[in-house]
């Protein structure tokens, strides 16, 4: 099932979807967004994956130190963190 979604593109995009449907990669400029969409899904998913991770972990610590760090900033919590292991 699909549901439709307005959104702004950039040229450069725009220009590529347009080249697939003239060389037949594409039936529509929908269909080759939909095509350069799921292809970077792909490419984005590992990333999410590690970021779900890192949020497992920040939630675990939460509950072993009984605290709520609420939306952090994961780098500076880490650089925090490590300033406190070796001080």
């Amino acid at each position: 099932m699909s549901k439709v979604v307005g959104v702004r593109v950039s040229h450069r995009i725009l220009a590529i979807a347009e080249k697939m449907v003239r060389l037949g990669l594409a039936k529509s400029r929908n269909e080759a967004l939909n095509i350069l969409l799921e292809r970077g899904v792909k490419d984005i998913l590992p990333e999410i994956r590690r970021a779900m991770k890192v949020e497992e972990k920040v939630e675990e610590y939460e509950k072993e130190e009984g605290i709520d760090l609420g939306p952090v900033d994961l780098a500076e919590f880490v650089r925090r963190e490590r300033s406190e292991w070796t001080t």
